[in-house]
Formats: C-alpha cells, sequence, structure tokens
C-alpha cells in the first residue's frame, strides 16, 4: 500500500505525537500530584549534590574538558567523513561504511560522556564517603580509574547504547518524507518507540547503577 501524498507522513507523525501526548498527560498528572511532596526533598538532594563541585574544583575542569573533547572529536569526524563520502559514494559498501562512520560517532561520543560521568561520581563518592580525609584531588585519582580499571566496562555499555542509537538512526531514514510505503513506516514508527524505550532504559541502568558501581568499587 503506497502513499502518494508527500505530506501524509508529516500528518502522520503530528497525529502519532497527540495521541501519545494525551495518552501520557494523565499519566504525568498523577505522577506531579503524588510527587509534590518530595520537591522538599528534592531542593535538599539538589543543595548537597552541589556541594560537591564546591569542595572538588576539579569536577568543573572534568564538565569543561569534556566539552572540549567531544567539540574535538566532532570536528575529526566531519573532516574524514567528507572525505569517506567522496571516496565511497554509492554502492551497497557506500551505506555499509555509511552506517559504520555513524556508529563510531554514537559509540566514541558515548565513551567520553560516560568516562567524564565516572570520574565526576567517583569525585562524588569520595566527598561522601570519605569527606575532609580524601586523598588529595579525588578527581583526577577518579579519572585515572576510569581510563584504566573501568575502561572496559565504560566502552561495552556504551557499545551497546551506541547500538542501539545507531540502529534508530537507520528507522529515521526509513522514515523520511519520500518513503510512501505505509508498512514501511508503520514497521519504523514501531520499532523506533520499541527502540528508544530500550535505549531510554539502558542508559538509566548503565549510569544509575553499573558506572555508580564502577566509581565506587576501588
Amino acid at each position: 500500500m503506497v502513499c502518494e501524498n508527500p505530506w501524509f507522513y508529516s500528518r502522520l507523525t503530528l497525529l502519532l505525537g497527540i495521541v501519545i501526548s494525551g495518552l501520557l498527560l494523565p499519566i504525568l498528572l498523577w505522577t506531579l500530584y503524588n510527587f509534590y511532596k518530595f520537591m522538599r526533598f528534592a531542593e535538599a538532594l539538589i543543595k548537597t549534590a552541589a556541594e560537591v563541585p564546591r569542595e572538588h574544583k576539579a569536577t568543573w575542569a572534568a564538565a569543561v574538558g569534556v566539552t572540549v573533547v567531544l567539540m574535538l572529536w566532532v570536528t575529526i569526524w566531519v573532516s574524514c567523513s567528507l572525505v569517506i563520502i567522496r571516496v565511497w559514494n554509492s554502492g551497497v559498501l557506500g551505506w555499509l561504511v555509511y552506517i559504520f562512520n555513524i556508529f563510531i560517532l554514537y559509540w566514541c561520543s558515548e565513551v567520553i560522556k560516560n568516562v567524564t560521568h565516572v570520574t565526576i561520581a567517583g569525585s562524588a563518592a569520595a566527598w561522601y564517603f570519605q569527606g575532609s580525609t580524601a586523598y588529595s584531588n579525588p578527581t583526577m585519582a577518579a579519572f585515572y580509574r576510569s581510563v584504566s580499571f573501568s575502561f572496559g566496562s565504560i566502552c561495552f555499555g556504551s557499545l551497546i547504547v551506541a547500538i542501539l542509537t545507531t540502529i534508530r538512526h537507520l528507522l529515521r531514514l526509513m522514515r523520511s518524507p519520500r518513503q510512501r510505503n505505509l508498512v514501511v513506516l508503520a514497521i519504523a514508527c514501531i520499532a523506533s518507540l520499541i527502540l528508544m524505550c530500550v535505549e531510554t532504559l539502558l542508559r538509566i541502568f548503565n549510569k544509575c547503577k553499573s558506572y555508580l558501581y564502577l566509581c565506587c568499587v576501588y
């Protein structure tokens, strides 16, 4: 079944967005009503978390450093991609190179961000568990652990997320306005939603469970 209207995909996306928003609105309102009593606790938690960069100044350097490294990485990736596009611009092999190129972008970006996450979390763990007795420059010590003992686990967790993100990117291409096959559009939309949920849960598990355990285990 083929859609002849070039604007059909845009209208279908708008309709799906309205339906999903209508379904999620009651859940969001219920969540706001039930979690309002925890706002004071959240305020106290934010104030406590603000003590970490106040005590460990190097966390600011880590935050700025990851921004600079990511900008450099994207610049290098774009420069290499321009060369790749000129050399491999058609055929099945060109598509495979394109997919691999996108995957490398996501994987390296995830590794850089997660190394910084483990570094800052390790610094916060030193502040919480050791306080004033913490060794000198705990942020640098946490960074050393993240790029040595914990680097393999960080790369593996980032690999899984990068694979899912790459698949979502390919599904996004399938949902382009030029795609007029309704079956392909429906499959791409459903698969994208499922992958988005799985990817979000995986990110939460990695950051709130796996990576935090890594920063405290040594």
